[in-house]
């Protein structure tokens, strides 16, 4: 996961939980006006950045407490932190919050990140030697790390439709013949000639030549015989026999190559280990979802840092947080 993207979900994690908190406390709190006052008291506390700050590094992994030992990450943090609550209390002033649709696809978001920070505080607890684990794929399948054969081609291409009756073949025929008995030193222009005359491609008034390069398919067992011809000619200025296809005939010219080589692993190696740590992602996703039982949408009292960063990353102290549910019915 990138970093950007940990610190936007993280900060809408937190400022959605805060909402979500003074949302419940308002409710439950109608009946309690100094438990209420006593809560918006904590709350702001716990807005003051050295409060958060605090809470997060002493409760959080280590990526949470290398983010706010670092001043400038941590006022970027803060301050994001900020804009999200202003922006989701703005959109509770509005009534937007009380839209079904939108709790529920505020809840499911919540999830994912969640699930998401879990999954790297896994990483971060048992963490995987990439580079390691990618020198030995890079070595067992080397045959896959290499550059694709890349191609320049002139075409004359006989069309069957316009030429009806066996004509088409006849024609080619005859083009092939002529390029037969011409060597390429002698007529160096002899195939574009004879494109411009006979073909009926639509580069044909400029000599059949395509000036942009053809990569060599991936799967060249199920290519189409085009495919074949072309990528087995290996030297420039070469000619390629006729070929059908189901609209035509062609003759190829190669007009340039760059052959595949074997990749070097430093060029691979990114590649190789985003491949590693995605399965393993999956892997540990699958892991952290069997060991959850239940699901808090939101923290619903003052203290709502300590409890979301114990819900959220410390889920072996999950089972032993506080009922919010029995505190709302009172």
């Amino acid at each position: 996961m990138k970093q950007t993207k940990k610190n936007w979900g993280l900060l809408i994690l937190l400022s959605g939980s805060f909402l979500l908190g003074s949302v419940s406390l308002a409710e439950t709190s109608s009946t309690n006006e100094n438990k209420e006052i006593n809560t918006k008291q904590s709350a702001q506390n716990l807005m003051k950045p050295n409060v958060i700050v605090e809470s997060l590094v002493t409760k959080g992994t280590d990526y949470l407490q290398t983010l706010m030992v670092k001043q400038q990450e941590r006022e970027n943090f803060l301050k994001d932190l900020y804009k999200n609550y202003q922006l989701e209390n703005l959109a509770k002033t509005k009534g937007l919050l009380d839209d079904p649709q939108v709790l529920s696809a505020l809840a499911e978001f919540r999830k994912k990140i969640i699930l998401d920070a879990m999954v790297e505080n896994e990483f971060v607890k048992d963490p995987l030697d990439l580079e390691a684990m990618a020198k030995e794929n890079y070595e067992l399948n080397k045959e896959k790390y290499v550059s694709r054969k890349k191609i320049k081609l002139a075409v004359i291409y006989i069309n069957k439709e316009k030429w009806p009756n066996g004509k088409a073949k006849e024609r080619i025929e005859s083009v092939a013949e002529s390029l037969k008995n011409i060597k390429h030193e002698d007529n160096p222009n002899a195939f574009h000639e004879l494109a411009k005359g006979f073909s009926d491609d639509k580069l044909a008034s400029k000599g059949g030549i395509n000036k942009r390069w053809f990569l060599q398919p991936l799967d060249m067992v199920n290519a189409s015989e085009l495919h074949k011809v072309a990528f087995a000619m290996e030297k420039p200025n070469e000619i390629s026999r006729i070929i059908e296809s189901k609209d035509g005939y062609h003759i190829l010219k190669l007009l340039a190559v760059t052959p595949s080589r074997q990749l070097e692993f430093k060029t691979v190696q990114k590649d190789i280990e985003n491949g590693i740590k995605a399965t393993f992602w999956k892997e540990r996703q699958v892991k952290v979802i069997s060991e959850l039982k239940t699901f808090k949408p939101s923290v619903a009292d003052g203290e709502w840092l300590n409890g979301l960063v114990k819900e959220v990353y410390d889920k072996r102290e999950k089972d032993t947080m506080p009922d919010k549910k029995q505190e709302t019915k009172k």
